[in-house]
């Protein structure tokens, strides 16, 4: 049965992008809402039934926010602050050394998703072919608009006359498209258009984090056809089958569809019951050599030759952050079968990956499993870096001197580190694990410290004890004195709701308490701190509460990098100022010169001469 989804919250591009311009495009701008395309219907398919569609998968360019100073300082004139003068200087000090503009990294890596759908749809005997409009033209970058807000706007990736030309080369009767950063949603949105422009009877069918948490939004304002909401691999060759053989669309779960004037939604499609149906990608689909640039997404590479990948070993999350859309996406925490895993790598190898990068989500939920992912890596000698982000507070529950008790009665979330406190009643302990770690390979971690305020981390459902000072400088010192980088996430300007209470809205005293843990950080171990900016995503259990206080732009916000929330509810900081926040903190604890070396290299400025970094590279 069909359920009509109601108008919701509506996020859009800026007003500045260039307007749709397929038929259907202009349709949903005059607000009507025309079917989706039923099913398959061009001449080649109805004289050659069984030949199977051409599937093309595609990722959008992307583009990102240079946010002139000039503005940024008349802003903060305007608002006349407490902290106007030191905000200021800041603004003076970066033009002073040729820096006029904010600006967000580039943002990309291997298309995951999209490879483990086309591998399946392949195997169906789908003709298949992935585009990286992102990283395919990842030098090719040009202005592409101001916004409303006066935000220079550059998008990289490939041109549109590339895509129109590949586009039409291929000729797909279906196009996937993958949205996972609501950020890129105008972009994810002009691609589609550009595809019914090309030939409206192409269907178009899109994915990921963004229009899984708003896909009713997503085909009021976007010429797609399909939204798929869940499992995607699954759930995708499924749909393409019903397309194939002509039989009921309404009939394939977890998907949402334009029908009579509707949005309608089918019937939801349950959460992965288990990882042991995961099957091996097929790496012909992706060009790899797009991706062996000496830098990834959390720093340099450890290997210079052949190629790197991203990948996983578990799905989900247990510790439900309220800013966060995983658990909703993917749902509880799930890892993946030994063998499986065994197998995975081994494939991995065999094609040439000399580097892996680790994006669970949550990779030491279980540390016994974690320690088998350790034996593993090191079988297949693949040096690894966690990008997904390693919970402090798992490893603080590690250390020999945090009692069970202790952690049960700080957080009061037994379930969630029952996992933990089994592994450390048989013996292990944080030293053996990171030792373990480090001689598995790692390099480097990303670890998600995410604030010193009590307040921040308790109204975003965050386990406290990550504020504990004499506990994280055990854990950064244990990670240095084995030679592995750790990256220290910290995010500010927390928005939440409370039960019974007013909204609460973190401090400009807290978030400058906040950057001062993250100098604490850099003196006990840590090689680089990273502050990015409180983000709502869609789909998370405060995103729908605190739309009142957000922009609905998505080329403005939802980058973690600029601020998502207008100006705070009660006056205590504006949106320029958080803006210009993370830069403050950027510098004022890692350096001009390395806040140089992020806009020079897009990624985070861990050195090659550090002490960590002459260890690692003695061991190599």
């Amino acid at each position: 049965m069909l359920k009509v989804m109601a108008d919701g919250i509506a996020l859009r591009p800026d007003i500045n992008r260039p307007a749709l311009q397929s038929k259907l495009g202009r349709k949903l701008i005059d607000g009507e809402l025309p079917d989706s395309i039923p099913r398959l219907h061009t001449e080649a398919w109805q004289t050659t039934p069984a030949t199977k569609a051409k599937v093309l998968l595609l990722i959008p360019q992307y583009t990102r926010i240079r946010r002139p100073l000039d503005i940024v300082a008349d802003n903060l004139s305007a608002k006349n602050g407490l902290h106007l003068k030191r905000d200021l200087k800041l603004v003076h000090d970066l033009k002073a050394e040729g820096l006029n503009y904010i600006e967000e990294m580039k943002r990309a890596g291997v298309p995951m998703g999209l490879l483990r759908v086309g591998t399946q749809a392949k195997a169906k005997g789908y003709s298949v072919k992935i585009i990286d409009g992102a990283y395919q033209g990842w030098n090719d970058e040009r202005h592409a608009f101001t916004s409303s807000e006066g935000s220079e706007i550059w998008s990289y990736g490939i041109a549109n006359d590339v895509m129109i030309e590949a586009i039409r080369e291929f000729e797909p009767q279906i196009v996937g498209i993958s949205c996972d950063y609501s950020h890129q949603w105008g972009n994810t949105r002009a691609l589609a258009d550009l595809v019914k422009s090309i030939d409206e009877n192409i269907i178009v069918i899109m994915g990921g984090t963004h229009v899984s948490g708003l896909p009713e939004d997503a085909l009021r304002d976007c010429p797609a056809d399909y939204v798929v909401c869940q499992q995607g691999d699954v759930t995708f060759v499924e749909m393409i089958d019903a397309l194939h053989n002509q039989t009921p669309i309404e009939d394939v779960a977890g998907i949402v569809f334009r029908r009579n004037g509707n949005v309608v939604q089918t019937r939801p499609r349950g959460f992965l019951p288990s990882m042991d149906t995961f099957s091996q990608p097929d790496y012909s689909l992706v060009d790899f050599s797009l991706y062996d640039s000496p830098f990834h997404s959390g720093g340099k590479r450890q290997v210079d030759h052949d190629h790197l990948t991203y990948g996983f070993t578990t799905v989900g999350c247990d510790v439900r952050c309220t800013f966060c859309t995983i658990p909703r996406i993917q749902g509880g925490w799930l890892k993946m079968n030994e063998v499986s895993f065994d197998r995975y790598l081994a494939s991995l190898v065999e094609f040439g990956i000399t580097e892996f990068i680790v994006e669970d989500d949550h990779l030491f939920h279980d540390p016994e499993w974690t320690m088998k992912v350790f034996d593993l890596l090191e079988k297949y000698n693949l040096p690894w870096f966690e990008e997904g982000g390693v919970a402090l507070f798992s490893l603080i529950a590690l250390l020999p001197e945090v009692s069970e008790e202790f952690v049960l009665k700080e957080t009061g979330r037994e379930k969630l580190f029952e996992p933990l406190l089994r592994a450390k009643r048989s013996g292990l302990t944080l030293d053996r694990l990171v030792k373990r770690m480090r001689e598995s390979g790692c390099y480097s971690l990303y670890l998600a410290v995410e604030s010193s305020n009590l307040e921040a981390l308790g109204t975003a459902n965050k386990p406290p004890i990550n504020t504990i000072e004499y506990y994280t400088q055990r854990v950064l010192n244990t990670l240095y004195d084995n030679a592995i980088h750790a990256t220290g996430g910290l995010m500010f300007g927390f928005v939440n709701p409370t039960a019974g209470r007013k909204l609460y809205v973190e401090t400009r005293e807290d978030i400058e308490k906040t950057f001062e843990y993250g100098r604490f950080l850099m003196a006990a171990g840590a090689s680089y701190m990273n502050p990015f900016i409180f983000t709502p995503l869609p789909g998370a259990p405060h995103f729908s509460k605190l739309q009142p206080y957000a922009t609905t732009n998505t080329d403005e916000g939802y980058s973690h990098e600029f601020a998502t929330m207008n100006d705070a509810p009660n006056g205590e900081w504006s949106k320029d100022e958080l803006n210009l926040l993370r830069v403050r903190s950027l510098v004022e604890v890692n350096g001009m010169e390395s806040y140089k070396t992020i806009l020079q290299t897009g990624t985070w400025p861990i050195a090659d001469n550090d002490p960590i970094s002459r260890r690692i590279n003695r061991a190599i």
